[in-house]
């Protein structure tokens, strides 16, 4: 019962993926935040689907639940006890969660529409109205707010994260 938490993550993130290149129209500029929230999305679950596999083995005690604190979980995970029976598990996160896609990680979720505190602009995210440093206000869908660049990267990003978490999941339950 357990494991299939997991696999409903990655089943989750695997259809936000596709969700993302269903919305995704190269010749219409306002597509790119939509696509680019479903990358985030898709990375955020298939973090959580190592997370739960992990929970359910017993290699530690972490809730994923509805909160979006995926470098937190990032960290949990390059974190993990040291035991010879974690080894290969170990290997295969360090390589998935390496300096540069823990990066990327953090680039994809600082666009995770986020309250501004006090004083604060809103800042630029995929989802939600954002302020420009003059304080005037922009929709992520304006031209200009997101480019093809933006979605090449994070749509490589969220593939490789998803991949990874599919084998790693996988690994834990042989």
């Amino acid at each position: 019962m357990a494991a299939d938490l997991a696999w409903a993550w990655l089943h989750q993130a695997a259809s936000d993926l596709a969700a993302s290149d269903r919305c995704y129209d190269h010749r219409a500029e306002e597509t790119i935040c939509h696509a680019i929230a479903k990358h985030q999305q898709a990375v955020e679950k298939a973090v959580k689907a190592i997370v739960a596999a992990l929970n359910d083995r017993g290699v530690i005690n972490v809730a994923t639940g509805f909160r979006h604190d995926v470098e937190r979980l990032v960290s949990v995970l390059t974190r993990l006890p040291h035991r010879p029976s974690n080894k290969e598990i170990q290997n295969q996160i360090h390589g998935l969660l390496n300096e540069h896609h823990r990066g990327e990680i953090k680039a994809i979720c600082l666009l995770a529409p986020k309250r501004p505190g006090a004083g604060e602009l809103a800042r630029r995210n995929s989802e939600y109205p954002y302020q420009n440093r003059d304080g005037t206000w922009r929709a992520p869908s304006d031209d200009g707010s997101f480019g093809k660049r933006d979605i090449e990267r994070f749509r490589l990003v969220a593939n490789r994260i998803l991949d990874g978490s599919f084998r790693i999941v996988s690994a834990i339950y042989r």
